[in-house]
């Protein structure tokens, strides 16, 4: 036996396994989003089936990526987490981890109601899902920075890890607001045309009813008109 011992060979081993789970998970999570960007683009209507089947996946991997980033963090530690302040690369992690994954609730309780045309405005739902996406995006993208960035890390402070990641947050959402957020209105708003055009073209019983009343009373106000122009006579 090596005098790592049999407790630091396991240590090792469960650290390693972690890592490579975490690993799999962010790679997992970065391609559904880039996939959803792409499909998002290059579409020409809005899929919303599709980005909240993309948002339930992400759910899942940002959940794993918390099962398997708190043990990292443990074992980076040693167990005192009071010392993640003199760990800037590490707390930055955790910062843009929480950042995703408030996002990506508000993605899920804000954003696609507006998208299904529920609440709001088609402009004010383009504006809030395309800020929104941008910062998911750009979080994601400098969250595998900081994960690659091994040579450079040594060398930033967490004002310079903060700074950047505001810099990037910056440029993507006007990015999105720019070139994003008119094209996905356009799409809510078709999308909003299209659905009023199914309701008349298939009304529900409830609609039918009220079509219905509306024209018994219209034929009843028009035979009633004779009536009291005969009585005024």
């Amino acid at each position: 036996m090596s005098p790592m011992g049999i407790d630091a060979v396991t240590k090792l081993v469960v650290q390693q396994m972690l890592l490579y789970g975490h690993m799999i998970a962010f790679a997992l999570a970065l391609a559904e989003v880039l996939r959803a960007d792409w499909r998002l683009l290059h579409s020409t209507r809005l899929d919303i089936e599709g980005l909240e089947q993309a948002s339930r996946r992400l759910k899942w991997f940002l959940l794993l990526l918390w099962a398997t980033g708190l043990p990292l963090v443990g074992f980076s530690l040693d167990g005192d987490f009071t010392a993640l302040g003199l760990e800037p690369k590490l707390l930055t992690k955790i910062i843009v981890v929480v950042a995703l994954t408030l996002n990506g609730a508000l993605l899920h309780h804000m954003v696609f109601p507006m998208l299904k045309g529920r609440r709001g405005t088609p402009r004010l739902g383009a504006v809030v899902s395309s800020v929104l996406g941008a910062i998911s995006t750009t979080s994601w993208l400098y969250a595998s920075f900081v994960g690659a960035a091994r040579l450079i890390a040594p060398k930033m402070t967490m004002t310079d890890f903060i700074g950047l990641y505001a810099a990037i947050l910056i440029g993507g959402v006007t990015a999105a607001l720019l070139f994003v957020s008119p094209r996905i209105a356009k799409m809510i708003a078709e999308r909003k045309r299209m659905a009023a055009l199914e309701r008349l073209s298939h009304p529900s019983n409830g609609e039918v009813l009220v079509l219905l009343r509306q024209l018994e009373h219209k034929i009843l106000a028009r035979e009633a008109g004779p009536m009291f122009k005969a009585g005024s006579l």
